[in-house]
């Protein structure tokens, strides 16, 4: 399973226990965001990368209570980002 495939698991089930968590409804957005971007574009661009806060969110506030959901958000983001 490729790492957004992985991530989009993951975050089905943490949105199908807690629908109104945020932390996880910010994911979906965020993965919205990438899977737009990456259709438009067949890869992430740049501009969108550095916009993304995922990553930013799992360090500083999700890794204390769901590292899985954390784990996955990151291999999705180290597959996605884009290669200069």
């Amino acid at each position: 399973m490729d790492a957004i495939e992985n991530f989009r698991s993951v975050l089905s089930q943490r949105l199908s226990e807690y629908p109104e968590n945020g932390y996880y409804r910010a994911g979906k957005d965020q993965l919205a965001i990438i899977e737009q971007d990456i259709a438009q574009n067949r890869c992430l661009s740049q501009a969108t990368y550095v916009r993304l806060t995922l990553g930013v969110m799992c360090a500083r506030e999700v890794e204390q209570i769901d590292m899985p959901f954390c784990d996955a958000a990151y291999a999705m983001l180290e597959e996605v980002k884009p290669k200069v």
